[in-house]
């Protein structure tokens, strides 16, 4: 059942994907055939192409931004857990080398 699922996943990315690069495909194209000179054209897809960049520029900044951050989340639970351990141990161990009440000499 998980294997249909995940089937369907990969045919719907499969498919977006293709889409997508239609799309793409099929814009460039279209600037290609417009009638419009062959500068304007270039000129055009110069511009187009300068926006594209911007926009992933932008998006892995934002991306890097989101990974540091989830790092020093990491960071900052990793070195809790190890101080609440280490507070744990000790205090295992002083319980550990003391004895109980009910061992006491009355």
């Amino acid at each position: 059942m998980h294997e249909d699922l995940n089937m369907r996943e990969n045919q719907g990315n499969s498919a977006m994907s293709g889409f997508l690069l239609g799309a793409v495909v099929g814009a460039g194209l279209a600037l290609m055939f417009a009638p419009a000179p062959g500068i304007e054209t270039r000129r055009r897809i110069g511009e187009t192409a300068k926006r594209m960049r911007d926009r992933a520029r932008d998006r892995v900044d934002q991306a890097r931004g989101t990974m540091n951050d989830l790092k020093d989340e990491a960071r900052s639970a990793m070195d809790s857990g190890r101080e609440a351990f280490n507070r744990n141990r000790r205090q295992g161990s002083e319980n550990f080398g003391e004895p109980s009440s009910e061992a006491r000499p009355v």
